[in-house]
C-alpha cells in the first residue's frame, strides 16, 4: 500500500504445515485469505507467521521497519506473543557518504512449534533470520566513494545469543520470558572494512577484512575467542548469467 508518494506500508502471512494426507491446499494459495482464520475454522495447529513492514523515504534517506507476529494469540493472556522487529535509518550526505543504522530483535520461540514437522527450518537451518531466536543485533555501516568505480565500507555489529534454540521442545504452553536474551548469553562485537570496485558494468571485485571477539561462544561461560577472515569475491556477469567466484 502506498498511500502517499514516498511511503510504503506492506502486510504479510506466512504458514509452515504438514502431516500425513495434507498437500497444496487452496485455502493457502489464495493470496486474499486470512490464514489464522482457515486455521481456526477447520480446528488445525499449523505454524502461521504475520507480518507488517513500512519504507519512509525522505529528502535525507529512509527510515524502515517492519514488525513479526508468531503465533498470535487471540485471548492476549495464555502466551506471551512470540515477536521479532526490525528497524533501520539510511542516511545520506551532500558530500557522497551514505550511514546505516539498524536493529533487529527476534524473540525467544519464535520460529519454533510443538511439531517438529511445522517449525521454521531446513536441512538445519532457519528459514528467517540467520540468528534466529532468542537473539538481537545492533549494526553500523559507513559507505564511502572514492571514486566512480571504488567503494569503501565499514562495518560495526555488535550481537547477543541466548540459550533459545527453533529446535526446542514445546511440550506446553510458551511461557512467559523472565529475560531477554535467556541463559548464558554468548556477546560477539565485529569490525570489518570491504573494499568494493566496479571497473564495468558487468564486473564487481569485492575484497574484505573482518575482526570478531566473542565471549561465552556457544552459549558456554567463560568460553571466549576470537577471529580474524579475509575474503575475495569477484562477480561477472556474461549474457544475462550470474557467475561468481570467491575465497575466504
Amino acid at each position: 500500500m502506498r498511500p502517499k508518494r514516498g511511503l510504503d506500508f506492506g502486510l504479510s502471512e506466512v504458514v509452515v504445515y504438514g502431516g500425513e494426507g495434507r498437500g497444496p491446499e487452496l485455502c493457502y494459495l489464495n493470496p486474499l485469505t486470512i490464514y489464522y482464520g482457515e486455521q481456526f475454522n477447520k480446528w488445525r495447529d499449523d505454524n502461521i507467521l504475520l507480518g507488517a513492514d513500512f519504507s519512509w523515504y525522505l529528502p535525507w534517506g529512509r527510515v524502515y521497519g517492519e514488525l513479526l507476529v508468531d503465533d498470535f494469540q487471540y485471548d492476549f493472556r495464555s502466551e506471551p506473543h512470540e515477536l521479532g522487529i526490525n528497524g533501520g535509518l539510511d542516511l545520506v550526505t551532500p558530500w557522497g557518504f551514505r550511514f546505516n543504522l539498524e536493529y533487529t530483535r527476534v524473540n525467544n520461540w519464535v520460529y519454533g512449534q510443538n511439531k517438529p514437522r511445522n517449525r521454521y527450518t531446513y536441512e538445519g537451518r532457519v528459514i528467517g533470520w540467520e540468528m534466529g531466536p532468542d537473539a538481537d543485533q545492533f549494526s553500523s555501516e559507513i559507505f564511502y566513494p572514492m571514486g566512480r568505480s571504488l567503494w569503501t565500507k565499514f562495518l560495526l555489529r555488535l550481537s547477543r545469543k541466548g540459550e533459545g534454540k527453533v529446535d526446542d521442545p514445546r511440550d506446553t504452553d510458551v511461557p512467559w520470558p523472565k529475560s531477554f536474551p535467556s541463559g548464558v548469553v554468548e556477546k560477539s562485537l565485529l569490525v570489518g572494512v570491504e573494499l568494493r570496485y566496479l571497473p564495468r558494468p558487468f564486473l564487481q571485485v569485492k575484497f574484505k577484512l573482518e575482526a570478531e571477539k566473542k565471549r561465552n561462544r556457544g552459549n558456554v561461560k567463560g568460553r571466549d575467542s576470537t577471529s580474524q577472515r579475509i575474503g575475495l569475491e569477484i562477480f561477472y556477469r556474461w549474457k544475462k548469467s550470474l557467475f561468481l567466484r570467491g575465497w575466504s
